[in-house]
């Protein structure tokens, strides 16, 4: 039996120990996917050997599917403190992260809190390039605040990162607020 590397070795059971000409015999392979395999297929080999004649040999490939899990994180750095009136705004660094286990790509936006009025957001891009797993990607958030606000009046204004890449509609979804 051969295995992916750095998976554990598959279990392989069978019932007879002899074989006669043209029988047959269920073999079961059971493979251990490690924990933190990235998606993919994953090809496991089983050969049979005969006991009384080494060139009687037959070899079968068995291929694993790892099925992709979507997952994203956000992160936005810092809180900031920004001055009401026209033209000013503060700057957020955010890093969007890749948490699934296979390549992706995210659409982002801003949610401005509906108690916030006057309080806007815009993203220096609004989608990733496709990412790899556990790699990530630095964009800006701008944050402008209303022209006149009381002092000490905050503003909450979220970034969504959604999959692109997920088939089943339910997209992995990540909010950060600023």
């Amino acid at each position: 039996v051969s295995w992916p590397s750095a998976w554990t070795e598959p279990a392989l059971s069978y019932s007879a120990s002899t074989i006669n000409p043209n029988q047959k015999i269920i073999v079961n392979l059971t493979v251990y996917a490690p924990a933190g395999a990235e998606a993919g297929p994953y090809i496991s080999k089983v050969r049979a050997t005969s006991n009384t004649n080494d060139t009687a040999t037959t070899t079968v490939s068995i291929t694993t599917n790892v099925r992709q899990f979507y997952k994203v994180s956000v992160n936005i750095q810092g809180v900031k403190e920004v001055q009401p009136g026209a033209g000013q705004f503060v700057e957020y660094d955010v890093t969007v992260r890749n948490d699934g286990n296979g390549q992706d790509y995210f659409t982002l936006n801003t949610y401005v809190d509906p108690l916030n009025p006057g309080w806007s957001g815009d993203l220096s891009q609004s989608s990733t390039p496709t990412l790899d797993p556990g790699e990530t990607t630095n964009l800006t958030l701008f944050v402008y605040p209303p022209l006149t606000e009381d002092a000490g009046e905050k503003g909450y204004i979220w970034v969504n990162a959604t999959s692109e890449y997920d088939p089943a509609g339910a997209p992995a979804m990540k909010s950060s607020k600023s």
